[in-house]
């Protein structure tokens, strides 16, 4: 593509989240089966990367008051403070000492999981019992 010195007309029609109509990917229009392979390994390793980093021996600031906190209440030395047992530290310190509403949640998702939330359905069900076929193996 050539500079002519000219600004570039501004499409409207294209932008973030809405590619030009030649890219998009329609039912004939789709990603090869290695490129989906790519896009999942990718994936698959950032995963791996934070669950890695997570483990991780936390070093932080020296003499941390927190982290000597944070052994004493695991019963470990300090050198065996991982980056996730200060992350759920800090959170927790966060929703204990700001009422930070967000930082309460995590740490509750965190511990106990997220809570279940009904659903309620409402409509009518017709179902011919005659149509079932059951076969046992």
């Amino acid at each position: 593509m050539q500079d002519t010195g000219k600004p570039r007309e501004k499409r409207k029609d294209v932008g973030p989240g809405k590619p030009p109509k030649d890219k998009q990917f329609s039912s004939t229009r789709q990603p090869t089966p290695q490129a989906k392979s790519n896009g999942l390994l990718k994936k698959k390793t950032g995963v791996e990367l934070a669950r890695a980093i997570l483990q991780l021996s936390f070093e932080g600031a020296k003499d941390s008051p927190l982290k000597k906190a944070a052994a004493d209440y695991f019963k470990i030395s300090e050198q065996e403070i991982t980056v996730e047992m200060m992350l759920m530290f800090r959170q927790a310190e966060k929703a204990v000492q700001k009422g930070d509403t967000r930082a309460f949640e995590a740490v509750m998702d965190r511990a106990f999981g997220k809570p279940k939330q009904e659903t309620k359905i409402n409509g009518t069900l017709d179902l011919n019992l005659s149509d079932l076929s059951i076969t046992f193996k």
